[in-house]
């Protein structure tokens, strides 16, 4: 049915930089030129399959109805909502990580995981980064990931399943439902979607997050309209890729998390978690002693879970969710640390606060363009957690982010004043607080913060020079300063 879908009308684009591949209908696009998708005639197909769907890691599965009960905005006679940043990780996938003993693989116990087609990834992708402008364009083919990579069933592993696909339409019809009329209309989709709404992806071999962006856009693109719309999906080399740590690219931020994870703090806080020593020792009961660690596996277990699969034979949910809750505090404490948090998603912090002070600069009249009004980014729980962790807002509910989870900045203007304008972030439709702005300015009783004091706390997370920063010149100094030598 979704080869169908893809045929009928979505002939979906993927840029990275000055370049762009279609996916669908496996043409190559040009910024300088002006090509549209074949469209293949077929059956109308059903816009939204109906199944179930497992929500946030510590909860049962559910119906993929929409939530009832939404947030309410800020009083609309007093804040117009002006902008929105949607940023997720990925919906739910196959495991990555194998266990090793052969008596308790999944493959061996005999389920099959059931994966959307990845065919849409199997042209070329060309790629351009405006962080390399001076170099030439790479071309890279979709990785070959080989039968060590593949499950029974039709997936590979970090795969996104076919629950996965159905999270991100429900997500994506959820954020249209939420937004449409308060940051735009149908019409405004209509005529000028390419202007309004940004979509933004991470590369990696397996295409979850790529997979998750383009369902998450077929869900919010009204079904209507989806024979006019093209969304875009934009990619960024993962050499450069911004949304998560990049200890390969920055020597220095690896060095801080291998110290980190080894510092005295972290292992004593492991340590003392309840219930996890047990859980160890059934590890290595069932797999030998030390080959498998408690802290490395709960996204497998997770996954095998959001599956509604059986775990390996001796373990049980209740050990999944204390191996779960045992990682989430341990990412928790790693991302801690001023240097950490500068290195590990300043850059990323400063796209965003970019494209919100352009906003704020449209609203003032110091530029004629006001950019795009939505931008949904799509990431991995490592995207999360260290930009929750940054803004000292982890802490306030202290999980690890389920697939499909999301963090939202929305940013809101004042009536009454052309120079007032507010931030709120949202953890999955929950208002969280940003101990630095309640420093500074209290929020309002709808969490919101004036702009200038989350600008103010956004730009100490930002490197001045991130190059530099990154070189292992100055290591020593650096793990003394934040205090995890």
């Amino acid at each position: 049915m979704f080869r169908n879908i893809f045929k009928r009308f979505w002939g979906f684009k993927a840029y990275s930089g000055a370049v762009v591949a279609t996916c669908a209908s496996a043409m190559i696009y040009s910024q300088n030129e002006t090509l549209h998708p074949k469209v293949h005639h077929k059956e109308k197909p059903h816009p939204n399959p109906s199944s179930t769907s497992p929500t946030a890691p510590h909860q049962k599965p559910y119906t993929m109805d929409q939530p009832k009960n939404m947030l309410p905005f800020p009083d609309e006679s007093e804040y117009e909502l002006i902008k929105v940043q949607y940023i997720s990780r990925h919906g739910a996938r196959t495991p990555i990580t194998e266990f090793p003993n052969q008596n308790t693989m999944m493959e061996v116990q005999g389920y099959e995981f059931r994966c959307p087609p990845m065919y849409l990834f199997s042209t070329p992708h060309i790629f351009s980064s405006s962080y390399a402008a001076d170099e030439q364009p790479l071309f890279a083919k979709t990785e070959n990931i080989g039968h060590k990579q593949k499950l029974r069933g039709n997936c590979q592993k970090g795969q996104l399943t076919t629950l996965g696909m159905q999270q991100m339409l429900q997500k994506g019809q959820f954020a249209f439902q939420k937004y449409a009329n308060k940051l735009f209309s149908v019409k405004d989709l209509e005529n000028n979607f390419e202007d309004l709404i940004y979509f933004r992806s991470t590369d990696i071999p397996t295409r979850r997050t790529e997979m998750s962006a383009l369902y998450f856009a077929m869900g919010f693109v009204p079904f209507e309209l989806r024979k006019q719309i093209v969304p875009t999906i934009f990619l960024m080399e993962s050499r450069v890729e911004t949304m998560y740590p990049h200890s390969t690219r920055c020597k220095r931020l690896g060095e801080l998390i291998k110290q980190r994870k080894n510092s005295e703090e972290v292992k004593q806080i492991s340590a003392n978690i309840a219930g996890i020593g047990d859980v160890q020792q059934k590890l290595d009961d069932i797999f030998g002693k030390g080959t498998v660690q408690a802290d490395e596996i709960h996204n497998t277990l997770r996954a095998i879970l959001y599956d509604q699969k059986p775990l390996p034979v001796g373990l049980t949910e209740e050990d999944a969710n204390k191996v779960e809750e045992a990682a989430a505090i341990m990412a928790g404490k790693v991302f801690e640390g001023e240097e950490l948090n500068r290195l590990s998603i300043g850059p990323f912090i400063s796209e965003l606060l970019h494209t919100q002070q352009n906003t704020v600069d449209f609203y003032q009249g110091k530029t004629n363009k006001s950019g795009h009004i939505m931008e949904a980014y799509f990431g991995h729980d490592t995207s999360l957690i260290p930009l929750l962790t940054a803004l000292d807002t982890y802490k306030q509910f202290n999980e690890w982010p389920g697939f499909a989870a999301n963090c939202t900045f929305e940013l809101y203007r004042r009536h009454k004043s052309k120079n007032e304008f507010y931030i709120r972030l949202l953890f999955d439709d929950r208002i969280l607080k940003i101990p630095g702005c309640e420093k500074i300015a209290p929020a309002t009783k709808d969490g919101l913060y004036p702009f200038d004091a989350f600008k103010e706390v956004a730009t100490k997370l930002i490197p001045k020079d991130y190059k530099q920063e990154c070189s292992l010149a100055d290591v020593k100094a650096t793990l003394q300063q934040a205090n995890i030598a």
